[in-house]
């Protein structure tokens, strides 16, 4: 009788979530240029979708919101504002950040964002890390290591 109600209390906690899932809604990225981008002109936007697909536990939807504009001294265009909204999620933490790089000489720059999925339960803890890379004409190039990161 011992042994069944073990076994019983171990199959009622297995797999039992414990990180705090990131809400459909979440905004987890909302990065503008550094005043050092001097941007002028115009500005383009462009909406994007990401589906993530983890080597393990559930998918995760990402949109992407991307503006652009020219910036000096290089007069090439450069991303000027990211945000990314959750918009589906079932089992993710998100931890999130965005950096600006140097494209070298007379390029412009790019925005790099690497986005923490964490997933954790009674006895598994689950890593994996979303990284998005937005070019000056808005495009956005989605990689997931273990996974897969497409456009939708």
């Amino acid at each position: 009788m011992r042994r069944a109600a073990c076994f019983a209390l171990l199959a009622a906690t297995a797999g039992c979530q414990t990180n705090a899932v990131t809400r459909a809604g979440t905004e987890i990225v909302h990065w503008t240029a550094p005043a050092s981008f001097h941007p002028f002109g115009a500005r383009a936007k462009k909406d994007v979708r990401i589906n993530a697909r983890p080597e393990r536990k559930g998918q995760a939807v990402f949109a992407v919101h991307v503006e652009t504009g020219r910036v000096a001294p290089v007069d090439k265009p450069a991303p000027l504002a990211v945000s990314v909204t959750v918009e589906r999620n079932g089992d993710w933490t998100f931890d999130a950040t965005c950096k600006d790089e140097a494209g070298g000489p007379g390029a412009a720059p790019v925005v790099s964002c690497t986005v923490q999925m964490r997933y954790a339960d009674t006895f598994n803890e689950v890593k994996s890390v979303l990284t998005l890379e937005i070019a000056g004409d808005g495009s956005v190039r989605p990689t997931l290591p273990g996974g897969q990161a497409t456009l939708e």
